[in-house]
């Protein structure tokens, strides 16, 4: 009796961790997805030949680069909750 208890309040308290960590996610996944439709503008806008877009785009392309591996590395890790895996799927899918 005593070893499910204690198992009940691993489960609960990585419950609990795991919600701490889950917001600081869903704010690297809304960063990650504003910042990748700024980039896609100034991309397009580059192609077309504007010349700030031109100068702004590698830093940009930088920055999404350093986004991209460290939600990667979070999904690697299992650091992502099933909604959050579902909402990257949603903008990988919408990068191409």
């Amino acid at each position: 009796m005593e070893s499910k208890e204690l198992l009940d309040t691993m489960e609960n308290s990585t419950k609990v961790n795991n919600r701490i960590g889950d917001h600081k996610w869903d704010k690297y996944l809304d960063d990650y997805f504003n910042y990748f439709k700024e980039y896609k503008k100034h991309y397009n806008k580059s192609v077309e030949g504007n010349s700030k877009s031109l100068s702004i785009y590698p830093y940009m392309q930088q920055k999404w680069e350093s986004l991209k591996r460290r939600i990667s590395r979070a999904h690697k890790y299992n650091r992502l909750n099933d909604k959050q895996i579902e909402r990257l799927i949603v903008m990988k899918i919408k990068e191409y």
